[in-house]
């Protein structure tokens, strides 16, 4: 029998093989006496390849919980939120046939999103209605652009780099090259968590 086998059998807790295995690799982790190595589940690196990229399969909008309501903070251009009519301070209050009364952030989120072609139904409060509105939409592959700009006083440049991810240089190039000729530039780093060095150098 096997070591897994037997802790697996004779254990005082009965743990299934998937546990057991997360259970030995954290250990294998913590004895490497290595502050900086870890091993991330399927869900952690679906999150991570998000945040490094701004890529993942949705509708396109950004969320935040405010004043007690799921509300939606950010439709993202060219995205399928968008196409469908969804608008900066739509309350969530439900999706497909599910209720949101107490929802989080991430209740939303994970009912949201889904595979590419697939359809949602995504119920919102709207200010100057007085029922719910049901918006059917088709979710498609989103990017979140690290890069936001306005030309203000007319002769000034202001960026934001929310994030370093993958292609941020040539979000910001791309940027520089739209705003054309400017008397000066502010270049906004706050709140940037950083990201990949490569990226930060270009």
């Amino acid at each position: 029998m096997s070591t897994l086998g037997a802790i697996r059998d004779y254990a005082l807790e009965t743990r299934g093989d998937s546990v057991l295995w997360e259970l030995a690799i954290e250990g294998v982790i913590k004895e490497l006496g290595d502050p900086y190595a870890t091993v991330l589940s399927p869900d952690e690196v679906a999150r991570f390849e998000e945040q490094s990229t701004g890529n993942y399969a949705g509708v396109g909008i950004a969320i935040s919980e405010l004043n007690g309501a799921v509300t939606i903070t950010t439709v993202f251009g060219g995205t399928p939120a968008e196409d469908a009519g969804l608008m900066v301070g739509d309350r969530i209050v439900g999706v497909n046939s599910d209720e949101g009364d107490g929802w989080s952030v991430d209740d939303a989120s994970t009912r949201i999103r889904g595979e590419p072609g697939t359809t949602v139904i995504v119920y919102i409060e709207r200010d100057g209605f007085s029922e719910s509105i049901p918006f059917e939409i088709e979710r498609d592959e989103v990017h979140i652009p690290a890069v936001r700009a306005e030309r203000i006083f007319d002769d000034l440049s202001y960026i934001v780099l929310d994030r370093v991810t993958r292609n941020s240089a040539t979000e910001v190039d791309s940027v520089l090259t739209e705003m054309g000729d400017v008397r000066g530039m502010i270049f906004d780093l706050r709140r940037n968590p950083g990201g990949y060095l490569d990226e930060s150098l270009n």
